[in-house]
């Protein structure tokens, strides 16, 4: 029984290794720690943010080889970050775990993802746009 009380306290947040980075070291109280960042989807209402977790926390999925988790305790927050490249300085929010799982699920939203394409298909048809002048090139 104890066993199903374990998996229930805890929230697990799915990702794709495509979105982790920044693999690093560090020491604190004199341990090395190793930890990497995870991005948010594009699709995600925090899209540009990332968590940092813990590297020994991260763990193989076992139904896809392309894909990661991790948990948290349910009824946490866990800190999110964005970092402003121009002013050097680093954004952070706290969000529940539950938010932030519904944040890394937001492409499974047919809504989000059909929003994400038209916008990729607007830059795309745009920058066709731009290439139309092409027709008016003599080859012959």
């Amino acid at each position: 029984m104890s066993e199903t009380k374990k998996d229930t306290d805890r929230v697990s947040i799915n990702f794709s290794n495509k979105q982790m980075f920044n693999r690093r070291e560090i020491t604190k109280d004199g341990e090395k720690i190793g930890l990497v960042s995870v991005s948010l989807p594009s699709t995600a209402q925090f899209s540009g943010y990332y968590i940092d977790v813990t590297e020994k926390f991260v763990h193989k999925s076992s139904f896809n080889d392309k894909m990661s988790f991790t948990s948290y305790k349910k009824g946490s927050t866990v800190p999110i970050y964005k970092y402003d490249k121009e002013t050097g300085e680093k954004e952070r929010v706290e969000i529940s775990v539950e938010a932030l799982k519904d944040e890394f699920n937001s492409w499974k939203n047919r809504e989000n993802r059909d929003k994400n394409n038209k916008e990729n298909e607007t830059d795309y048809e745009a920058s066709n746009d731009e290439n139309d002048n092409m027709d008016d090139i003599d080859v012959g």
